[in-house]
């Protein structure tokens, strides 16, 4: 056999050439297959010319990489039913404290205990679908005064908007607690909404990409941007078990596609003999 880095005729089974001294138990397995075309992308070669130990390993790539995904999707949702006392970043990105939302989670639940009673009072003078809409806000209330998260105010503005075209004696008091609490106008409910929705996002799709395109393009510096945005994601979005989680599988994610890189790398070393 004939090593692939210097050229030189060495003995069959040869794990280290004895002149240049590289390191050939990858490269054998090319030496011996002398059919395998040059040129081939990483994919091609993976299809069809790659070692069974290395289809396995693109086999699992693909399983780990679908269960990342899977985790993001969870963590992404998972941060919008936060509450936003929780997530430091978010209150700060709204211009208020903590305590601001703990007040309003215990104000909501007030009103709406007051809205109850006031509703087994005077229900009897409300028509059928002013009683449905009472009672979806009642519940929509509930909601918020347990966690004042993107998706419990989201659900708010919505049942707010739903009710407004009924017309009875809490509508105005209801529109101008939200306005007190949440926003000035529905403008500026809808922008926060959005607001922490993009960034979320944002946070979920930047380190899986940089991760994994670093990996695959074997650029540190691409890994450790989006290992960095993991960890900022971690530290100022994301629930603990879940970023955790997110952490051991983007470093096995790595390990695997460093795996294919080696035995990539190795059919380019015999193809072009560096």
């Amino acid at each position: 056999m004939f090593c692939p880095n210097c050229g030189a005729n060495i003995p069959d089974g040869s794990t280290n050439c004895g002149y240049c001294g590289v390191y050939l138990v990858q490269e054998q397995a090319y030496v011996n297959q002398p059919t395998i075309p040059a040129g081939l992308t990483k994919k091609q070669y993976l299809a069809s010319y790659a070692t069974p130990k290395a289809k396995k390993v693109s086999l699992v790539t693909k399983i780990v990489t679908l269960l990342c995904v899977v985790l993001l999707v969870v963590s992404y949702f998972a941060v919008l039913d936060t509450s936003v006392e929780d997530i430091p970043i978010v209150s700060t990105l709204v211009g208020s404290d903590v305590e601001d939302f703990k007040e309003l989670k215990r104000e909501t639940l007030e009103y709406v205990e007051d809205l109850e009673d006031r509703l087994d009072k005077y229900g009897d003078d409300l028509t059928s679908e002013e009683k449905k809409a009472c009672s979806t806000l009642i519940s929509a209330m509930k909601k918020m005064s347990q966690s004042v998260s993107v998706n419990s105010i989201k659900n708010m503005a919505n049942t707010i908007d739903s009710i407004s075209k009924f017309d009875f004696d809490d509508a105005d008091e209801i529109e101008r607690f939200i306005e007190k609490n949440i926003g000035d106008t529905p403008d500026e409910v809808e922008m926060f909404i959005n607001l922490c929705s993009v960034f979320a996002l944002a946070f979920v799709l930047f380190p899986f990409i940089f991760t994994t395109l670093g990996g695959f393009k074997g650029s540190k510096g691409l890994v450790i941007t989006g290992l960095v945005f993991l960890i900022f994601y971690g530290l100022t979005l994301c629930p603990l078990m879940l970023f955790i989680s997110l952490i051991v599988v983007h470093v096995v994610l790595l390990i695997l596609i460093g795996m294919i890189n080696k035995e990539y790398k190795a059919y380019e070393a015999y193809c072009y003999g560096y």
